[in-house]
């Protein structure tokens, strides 16, 4: 399996990130194909060890490297990259890595 991960950092207006991202931009994201799992959280439920700066964490799983680049590669996908400034001015953070499962 294959992990996308975001870290968006602290908005200037929570409260509206939280709308705009909830109400716009996962509808927009659902259609990028191909994650077979999707999820995200907001801070305060977020619990980070160290110096880092993270109000949402978004999560989405592929059952391939291959797969996932390929999601990457669509239009839908462009489309909700382009969406992010509209409610996260400050740039997220993204990890891409193969999950081993134990």
């Amino acid at each position: 399996m294959y992990r996308l991960i975001n870290l968006y950092p602290t908005p200037d207006d929570p409260e509206e990130f939280k709308r705009y991202f909830v109400e716009v931009h996962l509808p927009l994201g659902a259609n990028v194909p191909g994650a077979i799992r999707r999820g995200y959280a907001f801070a305060p439920d977020i619990q980070i060890n160290g110096d880092i700066d993270c109000f949402c964490v978004f999560e989405a799983d592929y059952e391939s490297k291959e797969a996932l680049l390929a999601a990457l590669a669509t239009p839908e996908a462009a489309a909700a990259g382009a969406d992010v400034p509209n409610y996260s001015p400050k740039p997220a953070r993204s990890l891409l890595y193969e999950l081993t499962e134990i």
